[in-house]
């Protein structure tokens, strides 16, 4: 079951114990909340998301950097005698 399941499973069962109960009004359920909750976990998937591709440029660019390097500099020949 997982984390979301488990949440209804709670708010289901709590409100129908609260239902039974003939002098309790109904408890509301805060959806601006949950709302809330999932937009700013869509924002830190996003952001990390984002951060592993400018890792990845980063890495790329940094390696074709280093061989660009290497084919630039002439081999060195020995002095002669």
């Amino acid at each position: 079951m997982c984390l979301c399941q488990r949440r209804c499973y709670n708010i289901l069962t709590s409100t129908f114990r609260l239902a039974t109960r003939k002098d309790t009004k109904l408890a509301k359920v805060n959806y601006q909340y949950e709302k809330r909750q999932k937009e700013l976990e869509k924002k830190r998937k996003k952001e990390q998301k984002e951060k592993l591709k400018q890792l990845k440029k980063n890495t790329q660019s940094q390696e074709t950097q280093e061989t660009r390097d290497t084919q630039e500099t002439p081999p060195v020949q020995p002095p002669e005698k």
